[in-house]
């Protein structure tokens, strides 16, 4: 049996280890958008994408041969065609065993994988998909300390059982609805009165919701990555939202922004004590690696909130990476690569 490798010792192992990697890592998306640039600090790192961003000019991308067009209806639908695509398929049959990343998967995206002996180097889908409800959410927040807005749970299947819930929570008659799971502009629903009730009834009844207080606010995003030495966290920026030129819907989240200037002084600290304190609790929930969390700043009070969890490599990924590069030494995606790779460290996260 052979001996367990000695820690890497600080940033400088780290970055030479994963410079000399051989492991074949895949990074399966529809253009290397989400992770572009990892290629520069990790060794055997490959894109392999269904639209070819670069024109054939990028070494590490691989480009399968589309014989046809195809009708995707998800992200999941890009990721399953293009493991289940033969040419990659040899591709991975000619390299040792690897790795694979994606920002969506899901119960077929797994069994494909098993298929060619290819690992998700992410938390599994049934963990994230229970992770991802923003009920579950909540829950883990409050254990974690880390609360959201004024709230309560509960169904309603009327407006008049939705006004009881919030009068029993003092939310007042000016609330934000959301349900359990999907992207935030198509899960969430201003009502104060019965007429806002019946444009989006449908989308409600029978589901269990989060009924919260209406507030004034900011929204932002940070990105943390839950590790076995504790959580470590990526810069603080507020979001892009609704602007029809680069969204399909309303409300629909386009971007992020980051500036030293936008939010109050003591604000930034809070984000990052909470994502820190929020990711501790999910590794014990057996989630490790990247996530993000939405947060809402209330304006009149400047508390900073909770808002949802996106368990996965997000939108929120590309600018975290280059920030934490450029000012952080490393991007911030490498911790988590040495989790699903379980390599161990020694490193001091306060510095880092």
């Amino acid at each position: 049996m052979a001996d367990k490798p000695e820690p890497l010792s600080g940033l400088t192992d780290i970055y030479r280890f994963l410079r000399r990697n051989e492991k074949p890592i895949y990074v399966i998306m529809p253009t290397p958008f989400n992770l572009l640039g990892l290629d520069q600090w990790v060794g055997g790192l490959e894109y392999v994408n269904y639209f070819d961003i670069f024109d054939g000019r990028h070494p590490r991308v691989f480009i399968p041969t589309q014989t046809k067009a195809q009708d995707f209806r998800s992200m999941e639908d890009v990721g399953n065609y293009l493991v289940a695509h033969p040419e990659f398929r040899d591709r991975i049959k000619s390299q040792p065993p690897g790795m694979a990343i994606f920002v969506q998967f899901d119960e077929e995206t797994e069994e494909l994988c098993k298929e060619v002996g290819l690992e998700i180097a992410l938390p599994s889908n049934d963990l994230r998909n229970r992770l991802d409800s923003k009920i579950e959410t909540t829950r883990l927040g409050n254990e974690a300390g880390v609360p959201s807005a004024p709230n309560i749970m509960g169904e309603a299947n009327t407006y008049g059982e939705l006004s009881k819930l919030a009068d029993r929570a003092g939310l007042g008659q000016d609330l934000v609805v959301q349900t359990p799971y999907g992207d935030s502009g198509r899960t969430t629903f201003f009502i104060k009165s019965q007429d806002d009730w019946d444009k989006v009834s449908s989308k409600i009844i029978g589901q269990q919701l989060k009924i919260m207080k209406r507030l004034n606010h900011l929204p932002g995003t940070i990105e943390g990555c839950a590790t076995r030495h504790g959580t470590l966290v990526g810069p603080v920026m507020t979001d892009i939202t609704g602007f029809e030129e680069i969204t399909p819907y309303k409300g629909g989240w386009c971007g992020n922004d980051i500036s030293p200037t936008i939010l109050p002084d003591d604000v930034p600290e809070k984000v990052r004590d909470m994502a820190r304190k929020f990711g501790d609790r999910l590794y014990q929930e057996g989630y490790k690696g990247v996530f993000c969390i939405d947060f809402l700043l209330d304006t009149d009070t400047n508390e900073v909130y909770l808002g949802e969890l996106n368990p996965r490599v997000s939108g929120a990924s590309p600018p975290t990476n280059l920030i934490t590069s450029t000012y952080g030494g490393c991007p911030l995606f490498l911790f988590h690569l040495l989790e699903f790779m379980d390599v161990d460290y020694e490193i001091d996260l306060e510095e880092v």
